[in-house]
């Protein structure tokens, strides 16, 4: 039921338990009597969710179905706080910050089902692509037959952009790679069909 706990502030039980409170200043706490902002949610759930919110469905699978978790894992070694997503109860994409819990500065999306990290930035602004650890600006990294290569923009010449010196496309109209430099588009691989690139046209 409803209880006063204290002066200016609302309590709520079930069970003999108190289960929200409202204090002075407004503040919400669900799980706990001393809420840290408007709405503080604390749970003893097993994945650390601090907030789940989703559609329940009773069949085919039972329970939650298809909702996200707010995770914010504040352990002594775990610094971790992500929002995961899951489809049919099965967890499968999540993205947060610090990947792996020691306090580092990244921002990352995770793939569960893979059990593997899809895309990273790091603490100096490098973007990571199949990689934790980028080591540019922008590092693609991928192996096998269908990861281990890259596809530039491809489209005609007349619908070239208007060009900024380190663009690179694929010239479906010459059907040659090209990029631009020094003010103009000139292509990069050569006529024939050789291994040998060329600078200009």
């Amino acid at each position: 039921g409803m209880f006063e706990p204290g002066a200016n502030t609302l309590g709520f039980s079930t069970g003999g338990t108190q289960r929200m409170t409202i204090d002075s200043s407004g503040n919400v706490g669900i799980g706990t009597t001393s809420a840290g902002a408007g709405l503080d949610v604390r749970t003893s759930y097993s994945e650390s969710g601090h907030l789940v919110t989703g559609a329940f469905r009773s069949s085919p699978a039972g329970g939650f179905a298809n909702y996200f978790i707010l995770d914010n894992q504040t352990g002594a070694s775990n610094w971790k706080s992500q929002i995961s997503f899951r489809s049919q109860n099965t967890k499968k994409m999540a993205i947060g910050v610090d990947l792996n819990g020691n306090g580092t500065q990244n921002f990352y999306i995770w793939d569960s089902v893979a059990s593997d990290s899809r895309m990273l930035i790091d603490q100096n602004g490098n973007f990571g692509i199949g990689t934790t650890t980028p080591q540019a600006i922008l590092d693609v990294r991928g192996t096998g037959t269908a990861q281990s290569a890259m596809i530039v923009p491809r489209d005609t010449t007349a619908l070239r952009p208007g060009g900024v010196n380190g663009m690179i496309r694929y010239n479906s109209s010459t059907n040659r790679l090209e990029g631009f430099e020094n003010g103009q588009w000139g292509n990069i691989s050569a006529a024939t069909a050789s291994s040998a690139f060329v600078n200009g046209g």
